[in-house]
């Protein structure tokens, strides 16, 4: 009989895929994926609610746009060498001895998060930069390094400067 992890394990699929789904911005694939996946587990106990939490969080986590999840740093930050290694030491994590049913789905499924990702940053870079701070045009930067002072004059003159209209 196959134990609840044999169960998660069979799931590894549909979760790397729900995982490039998130990775290429199909959310509405992404959504009927964790659909599916959430009516699978929820017979496996609290394994399957690990499991499941985990690939909901990053679902949350890019629909709110976080940059300061862990994926979107793994994403714009690491190189695939670096998520590989975050992934073996996950791996390492659900089989420690003291880790419950919980946490062992719940790293379960992001090691397939984690798996997908390194695929899909070798074969597909990121396209998109990492949002950086706006900058100032050059040419505005240097005048403001430099000792010049700068004037700045108002648009019009003041009212009491102002010609006065005739009615």
């Amino acid at each position: 009989m196959a134990t609840v992890f044999d169960k998660l394990k069979r799931l590894r699929s549909e979760a790397m895929q729900y995982s490039r789904y998130i990775y290429f911005r199909s959310l509405s694939a992404a959504e009927d994926t964790l659909r599916s996946i959430k009516s699978k587990v929820e017979s496996l106990g609290e394994a399957g609610r690990g499991f499941y939490d985990a690939l909901n969080g990053l679902y949350v986590a890019i629909t709110s746009d976080d940059r300061n999840t862990f994926y979107y740093k793994l994403y714009y930050d690491s190189s695939p060498d670096d998520v590989e290694s975050y992934k073996d030491k996950l791996l390492n994590e659900a089989y420690r001895e003291t880790a419950d049913e919980y946490e062992r789905g719940f790293t379960l499924a992001w090691e397939a998060i984690l798996s997908q990702l390194v695929e899909l940053k070798r074969q597909y870079p990121p396209k998109v930069e990492k949002p950086e701070e706006p900058s100032l045009p050059k040419s505005v930067t240097e005048m403001l390094k430099g000792d010049e002072s700068i004037e700045i004059k108002p648009r019009r003159k003041p009212k009491s400067e102002q010609p006065k209209k005739s009615s």
